[in-house]
Order: C-alpha cells, then structure tokens, then sequence
C-alpha cells in the first residue's frame, strides 16, 4: 500500500471566498488536517478554512506550533518533530493537508515542513494560495509593479543598508521589534515625494487599511504589511 501524501494548502491572506477551488478539495478530501497554532480555536487559519469546508472539524486536526523566535536551533529542533508526527500519520497511508497562510512558498513554516517529508522519502505537494500582499494591493485598488517595474518582498528585520538601492515596489512584511530604521527610510521616501500604504489583517473582518507615514498605526501586529512606492522607480 502506498503512504500518505503531504499537501501544503495556501489557503489565502484571510478572506474565506479567496481560498480557491483546489485548496477547498484537497482539504475535504484529507482526513488529517495540520494547522500551525496551539489550538484549533484559536488559528486563524483553521476558522478560514473551516468556512468553506464542509465537515471540517470531524476531521483529525493536529497542532504544528512553531515559536515566535530567531533562534535557529530551537526553529529546526521544532520542524524536526513536526515532521515526526506527520510522517506517523503517512505512514499509516493517511493524506495531510497542512494549512499555511497564504501562499506555501512564501516564509512558510509548510516548507520546513515539505522538505524534511521529502527527504524522508514520502510525497509532498504544494497547493498554491493568494499570497497577501497581492490581497493587499486589490483591498488598495494599486498596482504592484507595471511594464518594467521591479517588486521586492521584503522581511523588516532586512538591514537599511540593503534596501536603499532597490528601485521599484517594496513589500515590508513580517514586522517585529527590528522596524525603527525601516520607519525612517519610509518617512525618507515620503518626503521625497512617495506614497506608504499600511494593510493590517487583509480579508478579515478587522482589516485596516492606512495611508502616509503618520497614519502607520503604533500597534503594528505580524499581520501587516507595508507597501512603498518611491517616484521615479
């Protein structure tokens, strides 16, 4: 008998009706369920995809929480045992979906995950999803890059030095305690004549959106983004 199949299912930025017909079926068709989060209750992603999925909760859900931290060894020890416990249940011929934010291929716990499966010998797929920050821009109604227009997708925690020369479109995600000399870079650029748009919690009920630097909002949580457009780029 074959094992299991791992699929790492992007299920989108927050909005239910962005989760694509794809995702919808591979989950329904899955009888393991892995979700990044402590508890079911309180993942996002699972009251998501609970939405659209008929019999969700009947399914087995399994916690893959993963730290809120920068300490490399803990983050691979935790990937590690992740993969552990899916490989018992592909093992057992039983198909995962694994639940990711967005998109799979985007700073996704889904990938450590993916990899370490695949070395392991079993089958793994990625099941594209709307990354956020293309969400974002529609919730806008702007563009993120024309003609020959470049795009940079950007974690905060990137050193000033690194961005200053990038042209066109810039993407700051992931932002933490590391973001004073990205706010100043993006104060720069508005004087200069640019525009900074906020997006926080994109497609969900709570979504904020700001624009211009002074209206960035002090409580700025892991679910914004910044997007920066300079003149001229």
């Amino acid at each position: 008998m074959k094992n299991g199949i791992l699929y790492g299912v992007g299920i989108g930025p927050g909005d239910p009706e962005l989760l694509t017909l794809k995702a919808v079926r591979v989950i329904s068709e899955c009888e393991i369920v892995a979700y990044p989060g402590v508890s079911s209750d309180e993942c996002m992603a699972c009251r998501i995809a609970g939405q659209v999925v008929r019999g969700f909760y009947d399914k087995t859900l399994i916690s893959c929480n993963v730290p809120m931290t920068r300490d490399v060894k803990r983050l691979e020890e935790c990937y590690d045992d992740i993969a552990d416990t899916l490989e018992e249940q592909l093992s057992n011929r039983k198909d995962v979906a694994f639940l990711t934010i967005g998109d799979p291929t985007l700073y996704s716990t889904c990938m450590q995950v993916h990899r370490r499966i695949m070395e392991k010998g079993y089958t793994a797929e990625l099941i594209s999803g709307v990354n956020s920050f293309s969400a974002a821009a529609a919730a806008l109604g702007i563009s993120l890059a024309e003609r020959e227009e470049q795009l940079h997708i950007i974690p905060f925690s990137t050193p000033i030095n690194e961005i200053r020369n990038l042209k066109g479109t810039k993407v700051f995600m992931k932002p933490g305690k590391d973001r004073e000399d990205i706010l100043v870079y993006l104060a720069e650029v508005e004087r200069k004549g640019g525009t900074v748009y906020t997006v926080s919690n994109v497609g969900l009920p709570d979504e904020r959106r700001t624009k211009g630097i002074a209206e960035i909002p002090d409580d700025i949580g892991y679910m914004t983004m910044v997007l920066c457009q300079e003149v001229g780029n």
